[in-house]
């Protein structure tokens, strides 16, 4: 058996083991009445949200293959979203992704793109950091009641940390890398990626914005899903939520199928804080899982086998 084959099987089975670990704390029972009491509104607003997700995720990716590598067949850039997108949730930590958006952009190598998808995905976390930290520390201040200097420089952290991106690129274009293109192996990397010398501080700035618009718009997802299987609780309230288990969540790493199992346990562990049930909270997060990387996923599986 190939070694590729292996780690897949491997992260199946730590999602399913994820998942049989949550359920122990969420009777199935509770699982399936929640299901029947859904809001069928909020539940299809969730749904329909999923159009602006990918519409946004489009825009931004079309933005940095435009302004660094002059590619603008808009068919392939779409193509290479979705690929990437049914590559990366198979693979550990979704690297195939970085490999999936190379194939229908033949106009550059694939370290080139491989690049391009690190600052996009790199921005999407610095979004998580910089917004779901926020809200992570308000979250962590009140429940253990910290003081206001605390507070403060955990404020600040959280504001400081999304500027490394932009620290880097400087970094990058300053004297002191100069001197390590001397070097013959940092010499050949600079060549392959020779013409991401084009990323300067207003396209970081734009897939920032692009981010932090998707990032939104996937938290009030959440949102909604939450409030849509527990009737009596207030969006607001699950906003916030949502913003504390995507902040939690990145701070562990994705080894399960699609994160499958970490998203349900996390949310499922912060449902007591916000007195959600175990069961919204669980049916919540398998839907974003659906709506939002499986059908994008099998998408792009359909991309994949479907003949020019």
């Amino acid at each position: 058996m190939q070694k590729s084959t292996i780690i897949r099987i491997s992260r199946f089975i730590i999602a399913v083991s994820l998942i049989v670990y949550v359920l122990f704390f969420v009777e199935l029972q509770n699982i399936i009445s929640s299901f029947k009491e859904v809001n069928l509104l909020l539940f299809s607003s969730a749904l329909l949200l999923l159009i602006p997700n990918l519409f946004f995720q489009f825009l931004k990716w079309k933005y940095l293959l435009n302004s660094t590598i002059n590619f603008y067949d808009n068919k392939k850039i779409i193509r290479s979203l979705f690929v990437g997108l049914s590559s990366g949730i198979f693979t550990p930590m979704r690297l195939g992704e970085y490999y999936g958006r190379s194939l229908d952009i033949n106009k550059s190598s694939v370290t080139e793109i491989a690049a391009l998808t690190f600052i996009d995905k790199l921005f999407v976390l610095v979004s998580v950091v910089l917004i779901g930290g926020v809200f992570f520390v308000f979250f962590v201040s009140d429940f253990l009641h910290l003081n206001i200097i605390v507070k403060i420089g955990a404020y600040a952290l959280m504001i400081i940390l999304p500027l490394i991106p932009f620290l880097f690129i400087i970094f990058a274009k300053s004297h002191s890398a100069a001197r390590f293109m001397k070097f013959k192996i940092f010499a050949k990397i600079a060549e392959k990626l020779s013409s991401l010398k084009t990323v300067n501080h207003t396209i970081l700035l734009v897939t920032f914005f692009y981010s932090v618009v998707i990032y939104f718009i996937y938290t009030l997802q959440f949102s909604l899903l939450l409030t849509a299987f527990e009737s009596d609780s207030l969006i607001q309230q699950n906003f916030i939520m949502s913003n504390v288990i995507m902040f939690s969540k990145a701070l562990i790493p994705q080894i399960s199928f699609g994160e499958l199992g970490v998203r349900e346990s996390t949310s499922v562990f912060y449902s007591t804080f916000f007195n959600i049930s175990g069961a919204a909270a669980f049916n919540a997060s398998i839907l974003i899982f659906t709506i939002n990387l499986l059908f994008p996923a099998l998408i792009g599986f359909f991309f994949i086998t479907k003949k020019d």
